[in-house]
């Protein structure tokens, strides 16, 4: 756990200058602008990575859906 907490400290301190969580407590809206952020920027790549059915890759059917049995 401690490990995990140290790494995240090193990529804080490496993107926004700040080195602890702690210290984002005195700041909140900046925590909260970072976690708008951070969700707004996953939204949109769910939304690029979720494939869009397009109608032209439909193939055509030309039996009828079921048969029936004599």
């Amino acid at each position: 756990m401690s490990a995990m907490a140290r790494n995240l400290g090193l990529v804080m301190r490496a993107l926004f200058g700040i080195g602890t969580a702690k210290s984002l407590q005195g700041k909140g809206g900046l925590a909260d602008d970072w976690y708008f952020a951070l969700m707004n920027a996953l939204a949109a790549l769910q939304r690029l990575l979720t494939p869009l059915p397009r109608a032209d890759r439909q193939k055509p059917t030309t039996q009828p859906a079921f048969t029936m049995a004599a």
